[in-house]
C-alpha cells in the first residue's frame, strides 16, 4: 500500500470512491473539503491509499492552523473510506493502515489528538448491526452520541401521524397562520438567510459562521443537487425562518436552520422539518 496527499489533480478519483464507497458520504466530497479548508482557515493532511495501481481507499484529514488540533472532519462527518470492490480481508488491512498512517501524521505535526467522526448515514454504519464503534479497534476513545432517524420509506400521511403530538398541532398551527414553504432560487437570498442566522446564534450565544460558509453551501452543495435550502414566510411573504436538508445517497440530514425570535412559537420550524421530510422521501 501506498499512501498519497490528496492534491486537485486526484479530486475526480476522491470523489470516485467517495461516491462508490459505503463508509463515505456527503461531506467527504472533495469540493466540500475544499471549501470549509478556506473558510475556516485549515490545512489539509488528506490522502489516497493506493494499491496495486488501484486506489482502494481515501481518509479525509484536516488540521486546525491555531489549535493544531487534527481531525475528520471540522465541519461535518468523515473518517476512512475504503472501496467496496475489496474483500473483507484486505478491507480490514487498509483501514488498519490508514489509521496508523493518521497517527504517523499526528506525530509528524505534533498535534495534540485525532478526532474523528464517522457518518451515521453511511450504508456501513447503517449495517453497524450491534452498534460497536469500528474505531475502537484502533484505540480511539469512544464518545458516541445518538443519531434520530425517520423512516422514509412510509408514506406522507403516515409520517404524519407517526410524529409527536406536539409536533403534529405545531404544523397545523403554522399552516393555519399562513405560513408556507419556498425552495431557495438564487444565491441573493443568502443575506435573507444570514440575517436570521446572525439573529438565531445570538440569541443562544453563539459566534455566527461566516456568509461565505452558507454562499458555499448553495454554490457547492446545492447546485449538485445534494442539500436543498428552504424558507418559511410569514403570511405577508417576509422569510422569518430558514431550514438546510443535506441529501447524499440514500440518506437526508437536517443540517442547520435558523429562526426569527418572534416566530419561535409559531410551529413553523416544525413545518420546516415536516417539509424537508417530506422532500427528501
Amino acid at each position: 500500500m501506498r499512501f498519497v496527499q490528496l492534491t486537485p489533480d486526484f479530486s475526480e478519483v476522491w470523489d470516485k470512491l467517495v461516491y462508490a464507497s459505503d463508509d463515505a458520504w456527503l461531506y467527504h466530497l472533495y469540493d466540500w473539503l475544499q471549501l470549509t479548508e478556506n473558510i475556516w482557515d485549515l490545512e489539509s493532511k488528506s490522502f489516497l491509499v493506493e494499491h496495486d495501481g488501484e486506489i482502494v481507499g481515501v481518509f479525509p484529514l484536516q488540521i486546525h492552523k491555531k489549535s493544531r488540533v487534527l481531525r475528520s472532519l471540522f465541519m461535518g462527518t468523515g473518517g476512512a473510506a475504503v472501496a467496496n470492490t475489496v474483500d473483507q480481508a484486505f478491507r480490514n488491512k487498509v483501514m488498519k493502515g490508514i489509521y496508523e498512517h493518521a497517527e504517523e501524521i499526528a506525530h509528524e505535526i505534533r498535534a495534540p489528538s485525532i478526532e474523528i467522526y464517522l457518518p451515521p448515514l453511511a450504508k456501513s454504519s447503517l449495517k453497524n448491526r450491534w452498534g460497536i464503534n469500528p474505531l475502537v479497534r484502533y484505540f480511539y476513545e469512544d464518545i458516541s452520541t445518538h443519531t434520530w432517524m425517520v423512516n422514509l420509506t412510509r408514506n406522507g400521511d403516515d409520517i404524519f401521524v407517526r410524529l409527536s403530538k406536539d409536533a403534529r398541532q405545531s404544523i397545523k398551527r403554522a399552516l393555519k397562520a399562513g405560513y408556507r414553504v419556498r425552495e431557495l432560487q438564487s444565491p441573493y437570498e443568502i443575506d435573507e438567510y444570514y440575517r436570521v442566522h446572525c439573529e438565531t446564534y445570538h440569541r443562544t450565544g453563539v459566534n455566527p459562521h461566516p456568509e461565505a460558509y452558507f454562499q458555499g453551501i448553495y454554490e457547492h452543495v446545492c447546485k449538485k443537487g445534494c442539500a436543498k435550502i428552504w424558507k418559511a414566510l410569514e403570511p405577508n411573504g417576509s422569510p422569518v425562518a430558514f431550514e438546510i436538508i443535506g441529501l447524499f445517497k440514500e440518506g437526508a440530514v437536517y443540517w442547520a436552520g435558523c429562526c426569527e425570535t418572534e416566530h419561535l412559537d409559531s410551529g413553523v420550524n416544525y413545518l420546516l422539518q415536516y417539509n424537508s421530510m417530506l422532500w427528501a422521501k
